[in-house]
């Protein structure tokens, strides 16, 4: 990548890809310049070829590589309670962390059962 000696490089993360059979994508922020606090949270849910119900949960500082955990379930009725007991630690993001999460994109099936009203994490 050619650059010029007085622009900074600028790294765009990757974007999270959609899994064939996802019922959940939430992919979230929580930003506080000042505080040099930038943090993404995606959390990715489905069922797989097999049947079971995985939840993909990729987090870490914006325009780094971050981690990424995967979980499968034999139920969905598990992967959901997973998936709201992470997005409820998410909504105590302010208190802990001092920044709220923001919905930066969401899509599925689960949707309105996750997350209630758009943009309430």
């Amino acid at each position: 990548m050619l650059q010029c000696a007085d622009t900074p490089s600028v790294h765009v993360p990757e974007p999270t890809p959609v899994i064939p059979g996802a019922r959940l994508l939430v992919q979230m922020e929580a930003r506080a310049p000042e505080r040099n606090l930038l943090r993404a949270y995606d959390v990715n849910a489905g069922q797989d070829l097999f049947g079971d119900w995985f939840v993909q949960i990729r987090f870490g500082r914006i325009g780094k590589r971050g981690r990424r955990l995967d979980r499968i379930f034999l139920d969905e009725a598990l992967a959901k309670c997973h998936i709201r007991r992470s997005l409820r630690r998410r909504a105590s993001a302010s208190t802990r962390i001092g920044a709220s999460y923001r919905v930066i994109r969401a899509d599925g099936d689960w949707l309105e059962e996750m997350l209630g009203t758009p943009g309430s994490v």
